[in-house]
């Protein structure tokens, strides 16, 4: 955000030069823009995503969290999807770690495993704007959601949500081996 101070003037004829002061660093601004971007495009996605109707789909999420105070060893961990007709029909480790084991159901809380799911951690992000603002509350994060696409589909396949100035945090999903059945 750029602020303009008003006019100095010491007397008749003598004013100086509006002064610009900057109130965010040239990254914040960046992102910020980069995120109004990311919820501008996505819509369409979504739409081309709904508009292939009920799609059977395989494919592997890989969701991953830094920052935790106590990481989980699960995080992170191969999950291989099962859509049917756009339902979540399975969603199974592929991997182990921790207590979670491969081959077994992906129970826990916060996974996100359905282009739906993808689709409202996008639309959430919204939130995300007001934390660039000078009022934004303590504690509000600014980070920026970045997404890419799969170009026949329309889901997403990289989700990353971190920000150069918020050092600790760190979110990411990715979709592979995406197969559609007939």
């Amino acid at each position: 955000m750029i602020a303009i101070a008003g006019s100095l003037c010491a007397g008749e004829g003598m004013c100086a030069e509006p002064v610009y002061v900057l109130t965010s660093s040239p990254s914040s601004i960046a992102e910020r823009d980069g995120l109004k971007r990311t919820l501008e495009e996505y819509p369409a996605h979504e739409a081309l995503w709904k508009s292939l109707g009920s799609v059977s789909l395989t494919y592997t999420v890989k969701q991953a969290e830094s920052g935790l105070i106590m990481p989980d060893p699960c995080e992170g961990l191969p999950i291989r999807v099962r859509l049917v007709h756009g339902q979540l029909k399975s969603a199974l480790y592929e991997a182990s770690g921790g207590k979670c084991v491969a081959g077994a159901p992906a129970r826990r809380k916060g996974l996100l495993l359905t282009p739906s799911a993808f689709f409202a951690r996008i639309e959430a992000a919204r939130r995300q704007l007001a934390c660039y603002s000078s009022s934004a509350a303590a504690g509000c994060l600014p980070t920026a959601l970045r997404v890419t696409y799969d170009s026949t589909l329309g889901i997403p396949v990289k989700m990353e949500d971190y920000s150069v100035e918020v050092s600790d945090y760190y979110w990411s999903l990715t979709v592979t081996n995406i197969k559609k059945e007939s």
